[in-house]
């Protein structure tokens, strides 16, 4: 069961899986001398949040740079089960997720994102003018009962997910072409020597 307090609103730090194409932890590698998690979880500090928490592979406990760990409820169901536990664990019902492999996202539009989703009190996706964000992006619990079918239907796809919620209403797009910057995606050790060229690292 969700637990009930007072937050507005919990910020939520996805670690992700294996990072198989980069051959290592992705939450590990450092920009600027720093580890991702750390860069993020400062990221997310500057955002207003009552709660951080951060989302870890199934059996992971303890916590990281002073914040809980919330594990996975089963293994093997990427992001979309990592959402769905955060929002199930989550101290509000307003959830804001970023990936840990988006080294360029700030607090700024993070801010905004935030702040207009709580007025309309919806789940936001960004669209960065070429596609959906989902993973750093606006959640409230509305989803959960949407995602929870999805799950217990064999479908662990994000993408899949969010045209339905986009479809039923659920969810809107958020209109972020003007910031496609943000969501320079680590996947692989030449996105990050590309992304320390281009940061003057």
């Amino acid at each position: 069961m969700p637990t009930t307090t007072n937050s507005t609103l919990t910020a939520a730090l996805l670690l992700g899986g294996k990072s198989r194409r980069m051959g290592r932890d992705k939450a590990e590698l450092e920009i600027e001398g720093v580890p991702l998690w750390q860069r993020q979880l400062a990221t997310l500090e500057q955002c207003g949040a009552e709660e951080i928490v951060i989302s870890a592979a199934h059996g992971r406990s303890g916590k990281l740079g002073g914040y809980e760990m919330v594990a996975d409820e089963v293994e093997g169901q990427g992001p979309l089960r990592a959402l769905a536990t955060v929002l199930r664990r989550s101290g509000s019902s307003n959830v804001l997720v970023i990936g840990v492999d988006l080294p360029a996202m700030t607090a700024e539009f993070l801010r905004q994102l935030c702040g207009d989703g709580i007025k309309l009190g919806s789940t936001l996706i960004p669209h960065d003018g070429e596609r959906l964000q989902p993973l750093a992006a606006f959640y409230t619990r509305h989803c959960l009962p949407l995602i929870d079918e999805q799950l217990a239907g064999g479908s662990f796809a994000l993408h899949s997910f969010i045209e339905h919620a986009l479809e039923n209403g659920i969810a809107r797009e958020f209109s972020a072409a003007a910031h496609r910057h943000l969501f320079v995606n680590l996947n692989s050790p030449e996105d990050v020597s590309a992304f320390s060229r281009q940061d003057g690292c």
